[in-house]
């Protein structure tokens, strides 16, 4: 009972852990600031496609990540992290963390 998934009541551990395993390297490429980059602030104010947020021990506030589609023509995904800071990850390296309920569903 020490880790779960909202909405999941037959929790397969095999792939949360797998999970686990990918974002615990979890980093991003590039920071970038407002204004740098004029189609990443325009982006910023559309929808973003995900959301992580990770509650961790000892913690007082939740790490919310919001990420964004792929511009054409580029090999990044940008995130925003706490509301704040605009970052870029690649595309390849964190596709795989991009996960849904049913994914941690035991069979």
């Amino acid at each position: 009972n020490l880790y779960r998934v909202n909405g999941v009541s037959r929790l397969d551990t095999a792939s949360l852990m797998g999970f686990l395993d990918e974002i615990s390297f979890f980093y991003t490429d590039q920071y970038i600031d407002p204004g740098q980059v004029a189609s990443y602030d325009s982006l910023k104010n559309t929808k973003p496609f995900a959301v992580l947020i990770v509650n961790s021990l000892g913690m007082n506030e939740p790490v919310v990540i919001q990420f964004y589609p792929e511009l054409s023509g580029d090999n990044v995904i940008m995130g925003v992290l706490q509301n704040q800071q605009m970052c870029l990850f690649s595309t390849k390296r964190i596709e795989s963390i991009f996960k849904k309920k049913a994914d941690f569903i035991a069979r």
